[in-house]
């Protein structure tokens, strides 16, 4: 005796469907969301200095001067910058970093093996730098002065 279920599995089978469907829409629009959302400044730094790196040691360039000023500069973001941007503030340490770090890349030109083009495409990803750091400054004392007033 063999039971036939073609009455009863078909409704409960599309009900599931129906339902795992509306959740993977709900999961894809959270998805969505999260990927367009604005990223704060400070997180596409580190993302920025790859292209330096990479820059300098396909051109043969010197890179320990460069290679010094890089890691001085994202390890004061880290330590001073970050928790001076959660309190509202600018820290003047990592501005300082940031013009050492592109002075060095600016001192490339200088060099025998350097030429004008990749000088210039180095001193172009270094700047994203300074963008990005005036933005953070910038939001920085736009939320000191929103939180004062």
């Amino acid at each position: 005796m063999v039971q036939s279920f073609v009455g009863v599995v078909p409704p409960y089978f599309a009900g599931m469907v129906v339902i795992f469907g509306i959740l993977v829409g709900f999961l894809a629009n959270d998805v969505w969301i999260a990927a367009a959302a604005p990223r704060p400044p400070s997180e596409a730094r580190p993302r920025t200095s790859l292209p330096l790196y990479d820059l300098l040691y396909t051109s043969g360039l010197p890179a320990l001067p460069i290679d010094h000023t890089i890691r001085t500069y994202v390890s004061t973001v880290v330590e001073k910058e970050w928790p001076a941007m959660a309190r509202g503030e600018a820290a003047p340490e990592a501005e300082s970093a940031q013009d050492q770090m592109l002075e060095a890349v600016a001192n490339l030109e200088a060099e025998p093996k350097s030429s004008p083009a990749i000088t210039r495409v180095m001193l172009d990803t270094a700047l994203k730098f300074a963008t990005r750091a005036t933005s953070g400054s910038s939001s920085a004392q736009t939320i000191r002065k929103a939180s004062n007033g």
